[in-house]
């Protein structure tokens, strides 16, 4: 990408994805708390300006997409 040329928000949004499953497959399973995890997307709500459900529909279909991910290297 040349400088100053910008992404698009369909390009922001992928990198967003792709970074944000990244920090969660470091983190691991073994620390999620999901009561923990409803107070953070309730929080973060609030502090970005995003409903919780869009929060809660976003994360629910990237925590699927990491046990899909799970799942597919477990058949390897």
């Amino acid at each position: 990408m040349a400088k100053g040329q910008a992404l698009t928000p369909e390009r922001e949004g992928e990198i967003a994805r792709a970074l944000l499953k990244e920090i969660w497959r470091k983190e691991g399973a073994r620390t999620f708390d999901p009561s923990a995890f409803r107070r953070t997307l309730g929080s973060l709500s609030q502090k970005i300006g995003i409903p919780a459900d869009e929060l809660r529909l976003f994360a629910t279909s990237l925590l699927q997409e990491l046990v899909a991910e799970l799942d597919e290297s477990a058949d390897n």
